[in-house]
């Protein structure tokens, strides 16, 4: 059974948790505004960094943003030089398919 002491502690705990969260998020975006860019870019650049190789109908799944946005933004990446779309075969069986996939520019 848990002890008084040990809900405080939990509560207590978490509620720094969050505040550390809503201060790394408010310092990753100040960062990210100082250098030219919004959070959401450099959020959607380390998406596509760490699934590399997802195709455009995989990543526009995964991201809570709106179609619209997401191509924005893409675009101005593509255009800036942080990401590209690579051409890649798709091979099932005998069937054999063409995928546009993302990666970030070496």
């Amino acid at each position: 059974m848990e002890t008084i002491e040990n809900k405080e502690a939990l509560q207590n705990f978490k509620t720094k948790l969050l505040r550390l969260n809503s201060n790394f998020k408010f310092l990753c975006e100040h960062v990210a505004n100082e250098n030219g860019y919004s959070l959401n870019f450099c959020n959607l650049l380390y998406f596509i960094s760490e699934n590399e190789g997802m195709t455009l109908a995989e990543l526009a799944g995964s991201v809570e943003m709106d179609k619209g946005n997401l191509s924005r933004l893409l675009n101005e990446q593509i255009k800036s030089g942080y990401v590209e779309k690579k051409w890649t075969l798709l091979i099932i069986g005998k069937y054999v398919s063409t995928l546009q996939i993302l990666v970030i520019t070496k």
